[in-house]
């Protein structure tokens, strides 16, 4: 009975159970489709052969490095694996029936340490230890503050002593500023999680959600060809170019949902403006609502820019030409205006181009100056001249 029981179970909750490895349960399961194995020790994926039916795989806060071993189950449609220690997202070239893929908060590798006789400091560079000789002078320098001091402790603040001695000591000396008084400095650099082309292609048309939530990303270029996405969460990353978005977010036209917070770029001018025209199917950005009428003035606004800056163009097109003309001894912007006009009342009265350009230049000789001119008749329609 309890095997019957077992064999048509769909539902395996195996998470907190201390597991270092993924046991066979093809045997016992066939019919298994969930599988919990989150908050374990599990180090790789395996021991999934015969589970073709699995569609959703929970494996959060484990020890993976690598996602091996999914070949065996190409109906996954969810899989979770936050909290992992996986810097390369690769092994999916089988999972074509994927759907949503969460792989926030990696554990990845820090940088290396600074050497010994250094202190790191908040701007990049570094502080020597100072030596004996500075440090006696450091000792010197705030006795004689504490001694020159003495006739005003009792009526000032504390902290005034610190201030004092602040400006007597060498600039060599002074302690490195706490990250309270330098401001939000960027994340530290290092290693950040990366995506596997071969993979990315294999799931670019079924891939609906995606979590890369704080895994150091620096730019979105290992996510291009995601275009069935509609929901897409990249905050607290190293993001820092609005133009590194365009690529992912112009091709993803049924984006609906899009979280960039805690990224550098956010302190970008008009941050919001320039993601919502970047993508005419956001609805939710950053947790905030997207409303149809701020997006109608944004396009608006947009339409006018790209109208100014035609006209400006054309302008500048038109007063180049008039400038080339002058300088090569041609006619003016007003006199070629006036050669138009009299093109135009020529061929409404049955002249021809070229031989209004006749008349005129007959015109223009003043009955005869420069031309020697004998007479002038008219022969069907047209104008001639008879030397």
């Amino acid at each position: 009975m309890e095997d019957k029981v077992m064999l048509k179970q769909t539902h395996l909750h195996l998470h907190t159970q201390g597991l270092s490895a993924i046991t066979r349960l093809a045997t016992l399961l066939p019919h298994l489709s969930v599988l919990y194995l989150y908050d374990n020790s599990i180090e790789r994926i395996e021991n999934l052969t015969g589970l073709s039916g699995l569609t959703h795989l929970y494996l959060q806060n484990n020890r993976l490095t690598l996602l091996s071993g999914l070949t065996v189950v190409p109906r996954l449609q969810k899989l979770y694996c936050e909290g992992n220690c996986i810097r390369l997202i690769s092994g999916l070239e089988a999972c074509t029936c994927l759907e949503e893929l969460h792989v926030s908060g990696q554990h990845l590798p820090p940088l290396p340490p600074p050497p010994p006789s250094q202190t790191p400091t908040q701007s990049g560079t570094s502080v020597r230890a100072p030596s004996h000789s500075q440090a006696v002078q450091l000792e010197h320098a705030i006795a004689s503050a504490n001694h020159s001091n003495n006739n005003t402790l009792n009526t000032q603040p504390s902290h005034n002593l610190t201030t004092t001695q602040s400006h007597i000591l060498p600039a060599s000396l002074h302690p490195p500023r706490s990250a309270s008084s330098l401001g939000n400095f960027p994340r530290p650099a290092g290693p950040s999680l990366e995506f596997d082309p071969a993979s990315i292609a294999a799931i670019s048309k079924t891939l609906r959600v995606l979590f890369c939530k704080a895994c150091r990303l620096t730019s979105c270029e290992g996510l291009r060809g995601l275009t069935s996405l509609r929901k897409l969460d990249l905050s607290h990353n190293n993001l820092a170019h609005l133009s590194d978005l365009e690529p992912l977010l112009r091709p993803a036209s049924c984006l609906t949902w899009l979280d960039l917070r805690s990224n550098p770029l956010c302190r970008a001018p008009k941050y919001r403006e320039g993601v919502t025209m970047m993508s005419d199917s956001l609805v939710t950005l950053d947790g905030e609502p997207i409303l149809a009428a701020q997006r109608e003035f944004l396009l608006r606004l947009h339409i006018q820019k790209l109208k100014t800056a035609v006209h400006l163009e054309l302008a500048e097109e038109q007063a180049e030409v008039a400038g080339g003309i002058r300088a090569g001894g041609r006619p003016s912007q007003r006199e070629a205006q006036r050669a138009t006009a009299g093109e135009s009342a020529g061929q409404s009265r049955g002249y021809s181009q070229g031989q209004v350009v006749q008349r005129r230049g007959w015109e223009a000789g003043g009955g005869g100056g420069g031309v020697d001119r004998q007479a002038v008749r008219r022969q069907q329609g047209g104008v001639q001249w008879v030397q």
